[in-house]
């Protein structure tokens, strides 16, 4: 295929991605991250290890990993009864799901081309030149700060590169020239889990404890106030996303009330269908929302849950038997009776 030809077919592919939802893509080569295998290795990353440094080892003809940049809108998180779910997880929902669209397309073009390939996600688009990480780890864009979600396609179509072809290592400085002198998000986290380097402390951090298998640790539970699904504290107090606010979508939200999930069968299945619906099945599992939603009646101050969670403190799942005991007894010591819905 020729130069221009090839040059025609990304730009149907910007073009294709423009109309699932994705404001950018940027083309880098299927070379290994080796300087993100090295850091992985350093840091003992269990998730990081799961993940594969050489694109080859999945699609041995792959030349490049396409980085795919979906923006949402931060919005504030609503207050109790409502309960926030990031709109980060609506966006990557969304874009996990067009993805495979695009992949679809290159195929029947001729090309080989896969979706959502075990790869570094972060390191891939960086390295294609999408951003470079802020003090909060996360992607930093020019035109949406970190309020991205990514997603990846590996291809053997040899499209032209948005960034010089890397031999081993990914560029130098990988803080945001932004985030030089700011650390406007290490001083936002409730739980100082950000030291100012990009890394984040795992064992702090409150999104790692949503959503587990295991109890969140006490010393982190009244910091979760009313959070079903991720923080954004460090997103909504950073210059770069203020700024970028301009040019992100109309905001996605997904209503959710704690009355509804800790309810009756009927509220509590509503409840996780439009969990389903909008954040995936695999976050939107029953057993994890029920746990953090026990949790955040503790946090609500409303005794009204005491009812609700009386046979949740003796259910067969640790998580949820744990943190419906925790939030009963901190509402017994300090009830705060709200009136009714």
């Amino acid at each position: 295929m020729s130069k221009k030809q090839l040059e025609e077919l990304v730009e149907e592919l910007r073009a294709r991605a423009a109309a699932l939802g994705f404001a950018a893509l940027w083309v880098t080569d299927a070379g290994p991250f080796e300087a993100w295998a090295q850091a992985v290795r350093a840091r003992g990353d269990g998730f990081g290890a799961s993940l594969s440094p050489d694109p080859r080892a999945i699609l041995p003809t792959a030349r490049r990993v396409v980085a795919l940049v979906y923006p949402f809108r931060a919005e504030p998180g609503p207050a109790f009864p409502q309960v926030h779910v990031s709109p980060y997880y609506l966006a990557s929902h969304s874009a996990h799901r067009a993805a495979p669209a695009l992949a679809d397309w290159l195929q029947e073009s001729g090309w080989q081309a896969l979706a959502h390939p075990r790869l570094p996600v972060k390191a891939a688009a960086m390295r294609a030149g999408a951003g470079r990480y802020g003090r909060n780890g996360l992607l930093l864009t020019e035109d949406y700060g970190s309020n991205v979600a990514l997603a990846l396609l590996l291809t053997d179509a040899e499209l032209p590169l948005d960034a010089p072809i890397q031999t081993g290592a990914e560029p130098d400085g990988l803080l945001a020239q932004a985030c030089r002198d700011c650390a406007r998000c290490v001083r936002a986290c409730p739980v100082g889990a950000l030291n100012g380097t990009s890394a984040v402390d795992t064992s702090r951090c409150l999104r790692v404890h949503m959503f587990s298998d295991k109890p969140a640790p006490e010393a982190y539970r009244a910091a979760m106030d009313n959070r079903l699904l991720g923080c954004d504290d460090c997103q909504r107090a950073c210059p770069c996303n203020i700024r970028a606010q301009k040019n992100a979508p109309q905001a996605n939200a997904l209503p959710l009330a704690l009355d509804a999930l800790l309810g009756s069968d009927a509220s509590r299945g509503e409840a996780y269908e439009a969990m389903v619906e909008g954040v995936g099945a695999n976050f939107a599992r029953r057993h994890w929302i029920l746990a953090q939603a026990a949790l955040l009646a503790g946090n609500s101050g409303d005794a009204r849950y005491l009812s609700a969670l009386a046979p949740l403190c003796d259910d067969e799942n640790g998580p949820i038997r744990e943190h419906a005991r925790w939030a009963a007894e901190k509402l017994r010591q300090k009830p705060r009776q709200t009136q009714k819905l």
